[in-house]
């Protein structure tokens, strides 16, 4: 976080400075040849964002188109309404899915 907001002010001070430069080039007044751009950097990513990121931008999709025969669609069709014929449990017993034991 801290680092985040000295990048941040370096950044704000380098554009003010960049900005104070092209009045000073309107008015006649010297400019600074020398003057760094500063290009903050995106923060680190999670394992799981950079996945996330992957699937969002498509990046690493197939060139090839993935088609499904008429019976695959309809198998998986039927595979999605079969789903909801599970009835609804009236409550959940908290004792249906076993127990467990911590060893310290």
């Amino acid at each position: 976080m801290k680092s985040n907001l000295v990048g941040a002010m370096s950044l704000l001070v380098v554009v003010g400075g960049l900005s104070q430069g092209a009045q000073a080039e309107q008015s006649g007044a010297t400019s600074y040849p020398d003057a760094v751009v500063v290009q903050e950097r995106a923060p680190e990513l999670s394992p799981a964002e950079q996945w996330l990121q992957i699937q969002r931008t498509g990046s690493q999709a197939s060139t090839r188109p993935q088609l499904l025969s008429a019976q695959e669609k309809e198998l998986a069709n039927q595979r999605w309404l079969d789903n909801y014929t599970h009835p609804i449990p009236e409550f959940f017993d908290p004792n249906a899915g076993g127990s467990f034991t911590t060893d310290n």
